[in-house]
């Protein structure tokens, strides 16, 4: 089978949970024996085509690098068509936002192959996370900028995603809470949603011994552990304001926030105003395959977010690798997982995060047996080769069904 995917952004561009996946889909369905091709925006220094663990990306040019713009939607169209390079494919994917101008223009029944629409959250969640930021931190500069995105969320909902799903032959979303809001929110009838879990590379994401003597961290230290982008609705701050208790009782307990964004300052200055920085260590970014070796050497993995599209792979990456983990009770959290494979706690509430993570400090049997539970979970639930499986079948079950959509618009107008 000859697959087209099409995303905004792949992992050459930036550091992310939807590129990752992405490229680890693309990659699992290409070691099934399936060829692969992803259209995403331009490459940074102008390169068109690569190949990436047998991965075909194309970088359609003419387009801006990541963003889910007005040329993007435009060119991608003009790409598939114009130059009928997706007559050769049996099926079009688009992924997250990326592909939706197309499959709400049916690009891919004037090819005539079947669309998927994958979802990686919803305007609803985006909306939810404005929302919620605004309850958080009820600023004036940052209502205003929540009722902003709200108002962008909406209108690319109304304007991309509905049709796209509508026209789309299949939707599969990424959890059970997902897979009951979409018909609602999209409405769709519920049988086209297909449910396939957020999969990692289980080969990769592992329990790694004497990590911590690389890291340069002692053997005494509890350490809890915190990896994300920094941007606000992640909640790493929370953690951070959940440290001085913490510390109280344990006062050998060390924060390390892997990763960077444009919110890592005004966390810096948290932990100062805090009084609590020399037990704060910011590491920066890393790369995906030195992951592990953080997570091996944490005792506690803490995923605060306020953020509510979907679930942050880095909980399932922690929990392969053996980590404990205390994350927010969110719908796409709780219907992913259960409690007895990590600890949730209401989301952005720091006085929870660190009674839960003194506990998990006092109680190592606890700890241990969550991390057992969810490393076993993983294992069984979430591997990339199961997830390629599942997609592939619903490729098989929509080509031979044939296509929901019929009667494509105007090719390469663009979608205002």
């Amino acid at each position: 089978m000859r697959i087209c995917q099409l995303s905004r952004v792949v992992p050459t561009h930036a550091i992310g949970g939807m590129q990752d996946q992405v490229m680890l889909q693309s990659a699992a369905l290409v070691a099934l024996g399936h060829e692969v091709v992803i259209l995403t925006t331009a490459h940074p220094d102008g390169r068109t085509v690569e190949q990436i663990d047998g991965v075909e990306i194309r970088y359609v040019p003419r387009t801006r690098p990541i963003k889910f713009s007005r040329s993007w939607r435009r060119e991608s169209q003009r790409y598939l068509v114009s130059t009928r390079v997706g007559r050769a494919f049996d099926v079009v994917h688009a992924q997250g936002s990326g592909g939706t101008a197309c499959l709400a223009n049916s690009v891919h029944a004037a090819l005539g192959v079947p669309g998927i629409l994958s979802l990686h959250g919803s305007a609803a969640d985006e909306i939810r996370t404005a929302l919620n930021l605004m309850k958080h931190r009820p600023a004036p500069g940052q209502s205003v900028r929540s009722i902003l995105v709200v108002a962008k969320q909406m209108y690319e909902h109304l304007r991309f995603t509905m049709p796209a799903a509508r026209k789309a032959d299949a939707v599969i979303a990424t959890s059970r809470s997902a897979v009951d809001d979409y018909p609602r929110v999209l409405r769709i009838p519920k049988s086209k949603v297909h449910l396939i879990y957020n999969s990692i590379d289980t080969a990769l994401f592992q329990r790694r011994v004497g990590r911590r003597g690389l890291l340069g961290l002692g053997n005494d230290s509890f350490i809890l552990l915190a990896v994300a982008r920094l941007i606000e609705e992640k909640g790493v701050q929370y953690s951070i304001r959940a440290m001085p208790t913490i510390l109280v009782s344990h006062p050998d307990a060390q924060l390390l926030v892997v990763g960077d964004g444009v919110y890592r300052p005004k966390l810096e200055q948290l932990a100062v105003e805090l009084g609590i920085a020399s037990r704060v260590r910011f590491v920066g970014s890393v790369s995906l395959s030195q992951l592990p070796d953080y997570y091996s050497a944490a005792d506690v993995f803490l995923n605060p977010t306020i953020r509510r599209n979907g679930y942050d792979m880095t909980i399932l990456q922690s929990m392969a690798c053996g980590c404990a983990v205390i994350a927010s009770d969110l719908p796409s959290v709780r219907s992913t997982l259960d409690g007895n494979t990590l600890v949730m706690i209401p989301p952005g509430d720091a006085a929870a995060l660190s009674a839960r993570a003194i506990e998990l400090m006092e109680k190592p049997d606890l700890r241990a047996s969550l991390s057992l539970a969810g490393e076993r979970d993983i294992r069984d639930r979430f591997g990339s080769e199961s997830a390629a499986k599942r997609m592939v079948e619903i490729y098989q079950s929509v080509i031979a069904g044939g296509m929901s959509s019929k009667a494509p618009r105007l090719i390469g107008k663009e979608p205002c």
